[in-house]
């Protein structure tokens, strides 16, 4: 497979979870010769896991609906205000 590219031309493969037979099956399947093969743990600490509840996607719309609304009713609330038109 990959020689029909090229037998110059880079190539690197990359898995996120691969058995040692996954492993073994990607080099065979794509006719590397000799490749490196780096491992590393998918342990991060700068990557954490958190799970969230199920967001009902309707009232959250609806939240940001009001809430957009809500921004809209203050910024036009503080242009009239007594202290704005005093400003000018």
């Amino acid at each position: 497979m990959i020689s029909a590219i090229g037998e110059d031309i880079p190539i690197i493969a990359l898995t996120a979870t691969a058995t040692p037979k996954v492993q073994s099956d990607i080099v065979k399947s794509l006719e590397m010769h000799d490749p490196n093969i780096f491992i590393s743990s998918f342990n991060r600490d700068n990557l954490y896991y958190e799970i969230r509840p199920k967001v009902n996607k309707t009232m959250l719309s609806k939240a940001s609906f009001s809430l957009s609304k809500l921004q809209e009713a203050n910024r036009e609330s503080s242009m009239s205000s007594p202290e704005s038109l005093q400003k000018k």
